[in-house]
């Protein structure tokens, strides 16, 4: 059987002042035409259904139309709550509409009742916290992983290929750390704990999904591969300009009666695309295309121009952001050493070259050194 895996929606996000509603619309439709064309047997939406736990009217709608189109054309919807967002907004008519084939999870004991499609069993697992899986469960863990652990020990037997729907932070088998974008921040966990954790999620061991076929994860923005038979694929769209250049694809996975997992991947053309443009504003001006792309600018020039971003918009009419690369070059002030003190003139001198990029003029030097002198007392010391 062959299933379209999304995650990430974040349904009601707005990109700067732009409302992203109509791009998922438009995303969702794509992907309906896809499932359609290709002959999905469902539809995997592993979690942030939503941006957030008080989703608009018109962000509801969005959803409630896909849905409805879905079940028209008789593809089954599987679909469980993420971190951003809220059980009882998302199970709203939840039994209603498991009758048009949209199964939706909101509690962790979901997961112990999988849904079957032709003879692949998909378990439904929300996300989950320490403290929420305590609750479920009537006892306290010291861990995520332990909670998890103990959710997964009251599983049916395994009968057949077997998928998990997850909405958490999965390590990939590569070790290598994942890379968070758009809603999500990486930081670091609270002491006592190893790892990070991205957007308020603590992270997970691969070892402890050994049991399932296929790893239908969501919560990381950027198309990731966990393991050879579970991949995040990524938030559909862009949200922010780090996410500019990013590949945006659809994931179609394919699992064989035995339970072998295969993925193809179907890239597809967002109604607006989000592009990083660079150089002087005039070069940004005069480049060509992106008349329907979110622009963010990064001004090269050397001194500030007049409303960049009013010129931007008459060029580029989704002009989303614009910065100067100087303004950037903070993080190039160098930090004195421990016990270290540098005379204001010289950290002065620093912070000219970082923001303008070129050193001071003698003639600069001497009024900054009289303004300090002037200011301090220490202007004139070398």
């Amino acid at each position: 059987m062959k299933f379209l895996h999304l995650s990430d929606l974040h349904l009601g996000k707005r990109l700067r002042e732009y409302d992203l509603l109509e791009d998922a619309s438009f995303m969702l439709q794509e992907a309906l035409s896809l499932a359609k064309r290709e002959a999905l047997d469902a539809i995997l939406v592993a979690g942030d259904v939503y941006d957030t736990g008080a989703p608009s009217g018109a962000a509801q709608k969005v959803l409630g139309t896909f849905l409805a189109d879905c079940a028209e054309a008789r593809i089954p919807v599987l679909m469980i709550a993420g971190n951003h967002d809220s059980s009882d907004r998302l199970s709203y008519l939840s039994e209603f509409a498991r009758r048009g084939g949209v199964h939706i999870a909101t509690e962790a004991k979901d997961v112990l009742a999988p849904v079957s499609i032709k003879g692949v069993d998909f378990h439904l697992l929300p996300y989950q916290s320490r403290a929420s899986l305590s609750l479920a469960l009537g006892k306290e863990f010291s861990s995520l992983g332990e909670g998890i652990s103990s959710l997964f020990s009251l599983l049916p037997e395994k009968k057949g290929p077997r998928v998990l729907i997850a909405h958490q932070l999965v390590l990939p088998s590569s070790g290598k750390p994942l890379v968070p974008g758009g809603s999500e921040t990486a930081l670091p966990l609270v002491a006592g704990e190893d790892g990070y954790e991205v957007g308020g999620t603590g992270n997970l061991p691969l070892s402890l999904f050994d049991g399932f076929d296929y790893l239908a994860l969501g919560h990381i923005h950027k198309r990731t591969k966990v393991c050879s038979h579970g991949y995040y694929p990524g938030a559909p769209f862009k949200f922010e300009r780090d996410e500019a250049g990013q590949e945006r694809d659809f994931l179609v996975v394919e699992i064989d009666g035995e339970g072998k997992a295969s993925v193809r991947f179907f890239p597809w053309k967002p109604l607006h695309d989000v592009v990083l443009l660079q150089g002087t504003l005039e070069e940004i001006l005069s480049t060509e295309g992106h008349e329907g792309d979110y622009v963010f600018a990064l001004l090269e020039d050397r001194e500030r121009v007049e409303e960049p971003m009013r010129r931007l918009k008459a060029r580029f009419p989704l002009a989303a952001w614009v910065g100067y690369r100087r303004m950037e070059g903070r993080a190039l002030l160098s930090s004195p050493k421990a016990g270290e003190r540098k005379e204001p003139l010289l950290l002065f001198e620093e912070f000219h070259k970082a923001m303008l990029g070129k050193e001071m003029g003698e003639e600069e030097r001497e009024y900054a050194k009289a303004v300090f002198h002037e200011a301090t007392g220490e202007g004139d010391r070398e």
